[in-house]
Parts: C-alpha cells; sequence; structure tokens
C-alpha cells in the first residue's frame, strides 16, 4: 500500500470530485462535499495553500469510502 504523499486542500478536493462528490457550498474556510446515497457530508478545510495534516486526509477519505490506493492513484492521474 503506497503512503499518501503531502497533499492541500484544492488536490484532496479534485481527488473527491474524481469519485462522485459535489461541491455544495462553502461555510467560513471548509468546503462542503455531498454525494447522492451518502449519509452524510463531507467538509475539507481549506486554510491556504498549506498541506492537509496526514491525519486529517485519512479521516476524510474514510469518511468518502475512497481506499489510500485509489486515492493515490487519482492523484497521479490529475
Amino acid at each position: 500500500m503506497p503512503p499518501l504523499p503531502a497533499i492541500n486542500a484544492d488536490i484532496l478536493s479534485r481527488v473527491l470530485e474524481r469519485h462522485g462528490w459535489v461541491f455544495q457550498r462553502q461555510r467560513g474556510s471548509h468546503r462542503i462535499y455531498t454525494k447522492d446515497g451518502a449519509s452524510r457530508p463531507i467538509p475539507i478545510p481549506h486554510h491556504g495553500n498549506n498541506p492537509l495534516k496526514p491525519g486529517t486526509v485519512r479521516a476524510i477519505l474514510r469518511q468518502a469510502s475512497i481506499s489510500r490506493d485509489e486515492a493515490v492513484e487519482t492523484i497521479r492521474s490529475l
């Protein structure tokens, strides 16, 4: 299983969008993404161009039901 690279919120947003998540709205510095059939929306913090902490990225991917391998493959194809 490849390790997750350090990514910022813009790249993580594009990963979610490639997996069917849709930008719904923004409240403050958090963008909210939704998907038909998902039980709850996913907030992504957008605090400048700084990389997100690895635990935050893992938690968002887990909520979105995207595996680490799928995420790394999607990041490489961007």
